[in-house]
């Protein structure tokens, strides 16, 4: 059996600190507890969440291109996490205004927590950060899949200016849903950064090029000879790595099924991503 569960211990805050322009929903942050969450009905160990928010840039006064770089998190409870644990920060467009529409995944970022990190707010940083449009909707994921872990997403009930969404299939919580909705007037924090937009120029990748795409049975990328790609991982929409290696400058994508993915290119020039569309 699983329930959904609220860890009601106070924890302190480290500080932190922004950079270019910062989104967040939360009209306090110096106050960390841990959040609401599906759990194991005889253990109290959080099982597989997802903690959810989603941004406007020109809700926050942003009117031109920018780059989302980074993405603050509170960490209200991490019981017996260890090295290698990690949480998983996605990032998505939708063709609708969230939580409706189908998701299109624009960046994912492992990011290791410990045990210590409890009360305080960790900084993903993008290894392939994106540009956004001032009115485009930002999607922000925090997931945790691991049940050994009782990780809570931090929060407290000091406010917000939109609501919080927790998803869970364990407690068939399968559409993100309002806290408020399943009880719990939990407000998650959950921050994204901007800073000034990239530009292909400005970071010596205009020659790069990826191609065909759509794609059937092979994708190539093909770099200029002063740029070296140091990592190359194609994703798919759920932000798993699917396994497909470049090669001389080519991924077999034959056995990929129909579909959307995203091509994280990191070069010794800089870093890019790349919606690809499997045929």
């Amino acid at each position: 059996m699983k329930k959904i569960t609220l860890l009601v211990a106070a924890l302190a805050v480290t500080a932190f600190v922004n950079a270019q322009t910062t989104m967040s929903h939360s009209t306090d942050q110096t106050d960390i507890t841990g959040s609401v969450a599906c759990a194991d009905n005889t253990s109290g160990i959080s099982t597989d969440n997802s903690f959810w928010r989603s941004y406007t840039p020109a809700d926050f006064g942003v009117t031109d291109e920018m780059a989302v770089t980074q993405v603050e998190f509170a960490v209200g409870s991490s019981d017996f996490a260890v090295a290698p644990y990690a949480v998983t920060v996605n990032l998505y467009s939708s063709d609708a205004t969230f939580p409706a529409g189908n998701f299109t995944l624009l960046a994912t970022q492992q990011v290791p927590v410990l045990e210590s990190d409890a009360g305080t707010i960790l900084t993903a940083t993008l290894d392939t950060p994106f540009n956004i449009d001032s009115t485009s909707e930002v999607i922000v994921e925090v997931a945790d899949v691991d049940e050994t872990v009782n990780f809570r997403i931090g929060q407290n009930t000091l406010g917000e200016t939109a609501p919080s969404y927790l998803t869970s299939v364990g407690c068939a919580i399968t559409e993100p849903t309002t806290t408020e909705t399943i009880g719990f007037p939990d407000d998650f924090i959950i921050n994204v950064v901007l800073d000034t937009a990239l530009g292909l120029d400005n970071n010596s990748l205009a020659g790069v090029s990826i191609y065909p795409n759509p794609a059937s049975d092979v994708l190539n990328v093909s770099v200029p000879s002063t740029v070296e790609v140091t990592s190359a991982v194609l994703y798919d929409v759920l932000g798993k790595d699917t396994g497909v290696s470049l090669v001389n400058g080519a991924m077999n994508t034959a056995n990929l099924a129909r579909g959307v993915y995203i091509l994280s290119i990191n070069t010794t020039a800089g870093s890019l991503t790349e919606k690809v569309v499997k045929n």
